[in-house]
């Protein structure tokens, strides 16, 4: 059980934070950098830029300015907005789950750890310097994919939340443990059935109050996925009517 509540306090936390997620049956890859400055938005590789939509919607390829038909501008329009809308969305969805995920966690040490604040205390504070290093590159402004895809802080951030998580059930553990045989030698069975009442009572309160929030940040990740397909639509479009353009695939839905 406690395995079980450990591993969603923390897990919920990285909800949004790979360049390649999967949310349902939705795959969504961007393995590039992104910045909205002033509307202006700017899709960089390396810190090279490749693609720029002007706060006027002109756009720009490797810093040349595109001359665009009617067809092709209304898809470059569609295109600016649409990064527009989904940055902050992105960033929505990954805020609530890291919030929840904090939440989740700070409930299960206070209960697991209410006698040992300080490895409480240490616990929370490397889950909120965690959360601290996804929203640096993943805020209402900024989408660093290239971060989770190429520099690989999806794993090393992999690696320090179960590092956490193995800390965290093996202190538990002992706690557990000794709870138990404190239980056994003094004979006291009614100790040992309210700590089990205890543990029951603490799953059940726990579950009922993160999993109303989960179903929202669901709700929220489902229209991601529809606008981020709705994207990837638009760009196969220009790539057809903007030879220029074709080699561009920054992103991909499926």
């Amino acid at each position: 059980m406690k395995q079980s509540l450990l591993s969603l306090a923390f897990s919920l936390s990285l909800l949004s934070t790979a360049s390649s997620a999967n949310i349902n049956t939705c795959d969504i890859e961007f393995n590039y950098d992104l910045n909205i400055d002033n509307q202006q938005v700017i899709i960089a590789k390396k810190q090279k830029e490749l693609v720029k939509f002007s706060t006027s919607n002109d756009l720009y390829l490797e810093g040349t300015k595109q001359s665009l038909n009617a067809e092709q501008q209304e898809l470059v329009n569609q295109m600016a907005d649409g990064y527009r809308a989904i940055v902050p969305l992105v960033a929505n969805v990954a805020a609530e789950a890291a919030e929840l995920g904090i939440k989740a966690a700070t409930l299960t040490m206070n209960a697991l750890f209410a006698e040992n604040p300080e490895l409480n205390q240490e616990f929370l504070t490397k889950l909120d310097g965690i959360s601290e290093r996804i929203k640096v590159h993943i805020n209402e402004t900024t989408l660093n994919g290239s971060a989770f895809s190429e520099d690989g802080l999806d794993q090393e951030l992999e690696q320090e939340i179960e590092s956490l998580v193995e800390k965290a059930i093996t202190e538990s553990s002992r706690g557990l443990i000794a709870s138990a045989l404190s239980g056994i030698f003094s004979g006291d069975e009614q100790e040992m059935k309210d700590f089990e009442l205890r543990m029951e009572m603490f799953e059940q309160d726990i579950e009922s109050q993160i999993e109303a929030e989960a179903a929202k940040i669901e709700i929220e990740a489902e229209k991601l996925c529809n606008q981020v397909k709705s994207l990837d639509e638009i760009e196969t479009k220009l790539q057809k009517v903007l030879p220029d353009y074709s080699k561009y695939n920054l992103i991909r839905a499926e």
